[in-house]
């Protein structure tokens, strides 16, 4: 098969096959092909797969890669493009035929800032009506996107709320307090060091007090969900034991995310 077949190419190629030599199609396509090919050629050998009405199809396909962002480059080759970029199409092309469940899997990872918060952005818009299910280590965009979180551990549900109310679990257990480098070690010891960081020539340390009287000269702080996940996994530690965090959106028929 040429690598440079065009959509109208693959076409054909699909309504000459049957749907078992079809999945070789999307396979070969998906591994050697797409790059070479723009994100309008390769959305239209998507939505014949789909057997989407062409016309239809190609009013789609210009209105998601505008709301991807994609609108200047849609003719251009893939090849050339950043992870982010490539990420963006992803989306367009699971969302060609408006499925009502949409599931990605680490769709941040190794994104830079401003490409993970365009992304988040573009999830916030696609999530009215439908369900989005999220898979990624990265609490902080459960925590911006997600308005309701459940909290997986050892297989049997741990919580089931909003982030605000999660978060007020850990309510006057969360401070920090300054002490100098050669403490540290000591600290972590004692105490559940849930980040530490140089400031002023000394390490600023936020801390889980666990119940226990804060240290002297601790500043309490407002607890965040990835202050949450540490504290409830803390003693599973860097075991496989299960642990999960989902968030869901029930505003417009919801949305979910899972770490």
């Amino acid at each position: 098969m040429d690598p440079h077949f065009s959509a109208e190419d693959f076409r054909r190629e699909y309504l000459r096959r049957d749907r078992k030599d079809a999945w070789s199609v999307r396979k070969y396509g998906k591994d050697e092909i797409y790059k070479n090919n723009t994100p309008v050629q390769y959305l239209r050998y998507l939505d014949c797969l789909k057997k989407m009405p062409r016309q239809k199809a190609d009013d789609r396909i210009e209105e998601l890669l505008d709301m991807v962002g994609l609108a200047d480059a849609a003719h251009k080759k893939m090849k050339k493009f950043s992870g982010g970029m490539l990420q963006r199409v992803g989306i367009a092309q699971a969302m060609l035929n408006d499925p009502k469940i949409l599931i990605l899997d680490e769709p941040t990872a190794g994104l830079d800032p401003k490409e993970r918060v365009r992304f988040r952005n573009i999830l916030s818009a696609f999530s009215k009506g439908r369900i989005v299910i999220l898979s990624t280590h990265i609490v902080s965009d459960i925590e911006s996107v997600a308005n309701q979180v459940i909290m997986i551990r050892d297989k049997h549900l741990h919580c089931m709320d909003t982030v605000p109310e999660i978060c007020s679990t850990l309510a006057g257990t969360v401070y920090e307090i300054e002490i100098p480098d050669r403490e540290l070690e000591y600290f972590q010891e004692e105490r559940l060091v849930l980040s530490a960081r140089q400031e002023g020539g000394k390490m600023l340390v936020r801390y889980y007090s666990g119940g226990m009287d804060p240290e002297y000269g601790s500043v309490a702080c407002s607890p965040n969900l990835e202050d949450v996940f540490l504290v409830v996994y803390q003693e599973q530690g860097d075991s496989q034991k299960e642990k999960s965090v989902f968030g869901r959106n029930t505003d417009h028929g919801g949305r979910e995310e899972r770490i």
